[in-house]
């Protein structure tokens, strides 16, 4: 298997679970990263305080990334979606 050159494969001993987050903050945020990050937080992975400060995100930024994927799937992540709906909400 192999990964692009800015993904980590992380493995948690504890939940023996391997899932392909990018390795630092310093990457494009495609939505399908964005997804990873959102997932390795659910599913315990790395805890949100780990997601926060590896990525520097902001909570205000993860609860965003939460919402979308909820209710849009990846599609929700993309930036021109987050875009359009900050815009849209005046936020």
């Amino acid at each position: 298997m192999s990964y692009a050159s800015n993904v980590n494969t992380y493995k948690d001993s504890s939940a023996e679970t391997v899932s392909n987050l990018p390795a630092s903050y310093a990457t494009r945020w495609s939505a399908s990263r964005k997804a990873a990050v959102v997932r390795a937080v659910h599913s315990g992975e790395i805890s949100l305080g780990t997601a926060l400060q590896r990525y520097r995100l902001s909570g205000n930024e993860f609860r965003t990334w939460e919402e979308h994927l909820a209710a849009e799937g990846v599609r929700g992540l993309k930036a021109r979606e987050l875009r359009m709906h900050r815009e849209f909400s005046g936020a």
